[in-house]
């Protein structure tokens, strides 16, 4: 599905039925490489976030969220997007590959 609709962003759940959100995200980067994938987690710990950021996660959030958060971390995305049809890819495509300094622990 990722492949044909080719998203832009993507909120990922680390705990999902049937396959978990670190295999997701390893599938993701090869279906949909442009998207930006935000990780979120109610039980994650501190090596499955380093994980994910590492797989090319954009940035990795604890539940429970922050709305407000996530506001800022959609904004701080959408605005390094290019328009659609240009040709380009966004500046940042493939996520923030563990670079990402908004990861928020509690």
């Amino acid at each position: 599905m990722a492949k044909t609709l080719r998203p832009q962003v993507v909120l990922l759940d680390i705990a999902m039925p049937g396959i978990n959100g670190i295999e997701t995200l390893k599938r993701l980067r090869h279906e949909a490489p442009q998207a930006a994938v935000i990780m979120i987690s109610g039980h994650a710990d501190h090596d499955q976030a380093l994980q994910a950021l590492e797989l090319g996660a954009y940035d990795f959030i604890q539940k429970p969220l922050d709305f407000r958060y996530l506001e800022r971390t959609l904004l701080a995305k959408i605005v390094t997007l290019e328009p659609e049809g240009d040709g380009h890819t966004s500046r940042e495509a493939g996520g923030g590959r563990g670079r990402s300094t908004r990861q928020r622990t509690r």
